[in-house]
This record gives structure tokens, C-alpha cells and sequence, in this order.
């Protein structure tokens, strides 16, 4: 299908320049070999009529050629005045999606939003908006030239970043990560026909430094939940304050985080009513508790024992 295309574009060309009296030859080979030529070049090869520096020259250039529309002859008498033509609502939004520094940004994102969504589901907010993001993204990539390796690298980014935070590492993976994005930006659009739709460099180092940014602070969030004391469960009661209401001797009743467990004397001494003291360990449904004068004996005895 690709050298059908090819074949028609190559014979419209060489119907074109043969109609305007230029190189049919080279206008061929400009579609099917991808030749380019300098402005000279083209010049003295017959592709181009005339060179011009500025808008005034082009239009001086002009006046009084004869140009064949319609298969009938116009002689060419342009004013001074230009006027400019604005594109539509709809050629502009094309255009702002087509730019090669916004496709980038919106693979990159919708990616990144779709995989988290998959991880952790939440109302399909972030999977519906990741993946509108890749299908513009994507209508980008159909009207600029892209490279392949460009892309490979850029899923693969992506995929090494989102199993750093999965494995929980040190961040290691997720270096490797943003450098193959970073390198993807940099070779996306370098193809035949891309060289001048390069993504910018300062585009592509300040994505980089904000995805940086972003898992360097889940990192440190990451290590900061795990040093932080548990706050449920077996271990969240541990250390936790409680308040006699049954003699513990050596069981009875207590009162922890506002309810009644049973309870258990650490030391096997007595634990009247309205005494306090801290959870040393939970044995089923039995809270062992240690009073607090004892632990406060206990702590000034390994005080004096290390002078």
C-alpha cells in the first residue's frame, strides 16, 4: 500500500513539473528518493523559477509572469498590499496536537495515566483522560514522521519508571527510566522528512527534571510510610496507653483506644482499678500490659546500669 502511495505521488509530481515546464526528472526523484536540494541547487536545476529574500522581492519577481490555471494562460500582476490569512479553529487545534514538543508530552502522559489506573483503579477518571492523551498523541505521531526506536524507548520508559514503583526501589530503575524518555525526545522525529520537526531540548530536560522531581517524592514517601510506627492492627497496639478497670491479677479488664479488652499483668503483679500503663504485647484477644511506675523503674535502672 506505502509503494502504491509512492508510485501516485511520483507520477503527480512528473505531471506537475512537466505542465509547469520544470525538471520532471528530479521532481520524481524528490518523492521517491526523498531528494532535497538547496535553494541554488534548485535554482539551477529547473525545480525552482527564482529565489527571492524578503516578500517585496517575491512580489516584484512576479510581475509579469505568465502562469498556465485551468489550462489557461494569467499573467501574474500582484500588488503591494498582502493579506494575510489566517487559520481556522479547527487548522490550529491540528496544528497545536501535530507539534512534535505536545505529541511527546501527550504519549508520555497518557501512558504514564493509563498504567496508574490500571494499578490502582479509581473511578476511570485517570484511565479515560490517559487515554484520550495517547489517542492525540498518537494522531500527532500519524502526521509527523517518527522513528520507531523513538518510540520503543519511550514505552519502555515508561514501563521501567511504573515497576520502580511497584518493587519499591531506590530509585535506580526509575534514573534508567527518565533517561530513555529523555533519549526517545531526542530521536523520535529524527527520520527522512523530520529533520527540522526535532522536539525542543529545553522541553525535553524540563520533563525529565519534573518526572525526577515526582518519583524522588514518592520515594521519599515510600521510605517515610515504612519508618513510620503502625497505627492499626496487632503492631498499632503496641506501646499504646490503657487504663485498669477490672484488677489485673493477673487478668481483668482494660480500656485501650477507647475499648474494652481483656487484660493481663506483664510482671504477674497486681494492677488495681484506675491504675494506667502500656501494651507490651497482644496474646489473642488479651492485652499484656506493663504499669507504668514499673516501666519508669525500669528505665532508670538501664540509665544507671550505662553510667
Amino acid at each position: 500500500m506505502s509503494r502504491k502511495v509512492t508510485n501516485d505521488l511520483s507520477a503527480q509530481m512528473r505531471s506537475l513539473a512537466q505542465m509547469r515546464g520544470r525538471n520532471a526528472a528530479l521532481a520524481e526523484r524528490m518523492v521517491s528518493e526523498s531528494l532535497s536540494f538547496s535553494a541554488e541547487e534548485a535554482l539551477g536545476q529547473g525545480v525552482a523559477d527564482l529565489l527571492a529574500s524578503d516578500m517585496r522581492t517575491l512580489l516584484l519577481a512576479l510581475r509579469g509572469r505568465t502562469v498556465t490555471v485551468n489550462g489557461q494562460d494569467v499573467e501574474l500582476n500582484p500588488g503591494d498590499a498582502v493579506v494575510d490569512i489566517d487559520m481556522t479553529l479547527r487548522e490550529r487545534v491540528l496544528h497545536f496536537i501535530s507539534s512534535p514538543d505536545v505529541a511527546y508530552l501527550l504519549l508520555t502522559a497518557g501512558a504514564l495515566a493509563v498504567i496508574f489506573e490500571i494499578l490502582s483503579p479509581g473511578g476511570f477518571v485517570l484511565g479515560t483522560a490517559g487515554a484520550v492523551m495517547v489517542l492525540m498523541g498518537a494522531f500527532g505521531l500519524r502526521m509527523l514522521p517518527f522513528n520507531w526506536a523513538g518510540i520503543v524507548l519511550l514505552v519502555a520508559g515508561v514501563a521501567v519508571l511504573v515497576v520502580d514503583l511497584l518493587v519499591g526501589g531506590i530509585g535506580i530503575l526509575s534514573l534508567f527510566g527518565i533517561a530513555a524518555i529523555a533519549t526517545a525526545g531526542l530521536i523520535l522525529f529524527r527520520t527522512p522528512g523530520g529533520e527540522l520537526l526535532n522536539v525542543s531540548v529545553h522541553f525535553i530536560v524540563g520533563l525529565s527534571v519534573a518526572l525526577g522531581l515526582f518519583f524522588l517524592l514518592v520515594l521519599y514517601l515510600v521510605l517515610k510510610s515504612q519508618r513510620r510506627q503502625a497505627s492499626s492492627g496487632r503492631e498499632g497496639m503496641i506501646g499504646a496507653p490503657v487504663e485498669v478497670l477490672l484488677d489485673l491479677a493477673p487478668d481483668g479488664q482494660v480500656k485501650c483506644h477507647g475499648e474494652i479488652w481483656g487484660g493481663r499483668s506483664g510482671t504477674g503483679r497486681t494492677m488495681v482499678r484506675g491504675a494506667t500503663g502500656r501494651v507490651v504485647r497482644v496474646e489473642g484477644m488479651t492485652l499484656v500490659i506493663e504499669d507504668d511506675r514499673q516501666m519508669e523503674k525500669n528505665s532508670k535502672e538501664e540509665k544507671e546500669g550505662s553510667r
